[in-house]
């Protein structure tokens, strides 16, 4: 259906009704967003465009630095750190697809991230790490820059490879793990061929996602 509750179904917390609260702040939002963009088309609209562009026009001379639209720059980082023009193709155009194949590549038995901490940390640095990108395209081309810019394709593509796969697998092993500590302490069936479909599994889920306080 396109939503999801990381609660569960039936929750014993207050809920409200999309229609008309969610809908009424989602609305204010949407237009929040239409006037800050109208502001910046109507009154600043060369504000994020590059200077360079309105220098006029040589034949003879070609820029010594070439920067491209601000919403292209991660992925121009990327395509320029590749010394063979197609290789570089390659790995800007993965690097968009890997957008839309990243819910493929999720492992993870919890389709939100309020109760994954593990993941939390790695996509604020895929965050980080994608700025970091940004930035990256809009500097010289030399040894250090370049360096850079290496490293922060590195980390682009390990997100997919960690945030989906591994920490995927490894949320697995710890919620399995605690589903049989659970099990067993609320007397429930911890075989491990349908321990995903056993009350333990539940049992062992509530566990892992509870805090303790370790103090």
């Amino acid at each position: 259906d396109g939503s999801n509750n990381p609660l569960g179904i039936k929750t014993k917390v207050a809920n409200i009704n999309f229609y008309p609260y969610i809908y009424v702040k989602d609305l204010v939002a949407f237009f929040v967003l239409v006037f800050s963009l109208s502001i910046f088309i109507f009154y600043f609209p060369n504000a994020l465009g590059e200077p360079d562009n309105y220098l006029e026009a040589d034949p003879y001379s070609t820029p010594a630095h070439i920067v491209p639209e601000w919403y292209f720059l991660p992925f121009y980082a990327i395509l320029r750190v590749i010394p063979n023009k197609v290789g570089g193709i390659l790995a800007m155009g993965g690097a968009i697809v890997m957008l839309f194949l990243y819910p493929l590549l999720n492992t993870s038995l919890l389709r939100s991230g309020n109760f994954r901490p593990v993941y939390a940390v790695i996509f604020w640095l895929f965050v980080s790490d994608f700025c970091l990108l940004g930035w990256a395209g809009t500097t010289p081309v030399d040894d250090y820059f370049r360096f850079i810019g290496i490293t922060v394709s590195v980390g682009y593509f390990s997100f997919f490879i960690f945030g989906g796969l591994f920490v995927g697998w490894l949320e697995k092993f710890l919620m399995l793990h605690a589903t049989k500590i659970g099990g067993s302490n609320k007397g429930c069936s911890t075989n491990s061929n349908n321990l995903l479909t056993t009350p333990s599994y539940k049992v062992g889920v509530v566990d892992y996602l509870t805090p303790r306080d370790i103090s």
